[in-house]
């Protein structure tokens, strides 16, 4: 596999993050299926730090 980017890592800490139950799921006509890609929303209000 050709990566053209430096990949990167990062880890989650599930119980700090107090999400509440997925109520809802729309798929996107925008965008091609990936089985390699990770995204997330988060408001604004969150910060993401080093």
């Amino acid at each position: 596999m050709k990566i053209e980017q430096d990949p990167f890592l990062f880890e989650l800490d599930y119980d700090c993050l107090e999400l509440p139950a997925l109520t809802s799921f729309t798929s996107s006509e925008y965008y091609p299926s990936s089985r390699r890609d990770l995204s997330f929303v988060l408001p604004n209000k969150d910060r993401i730090s080093n």
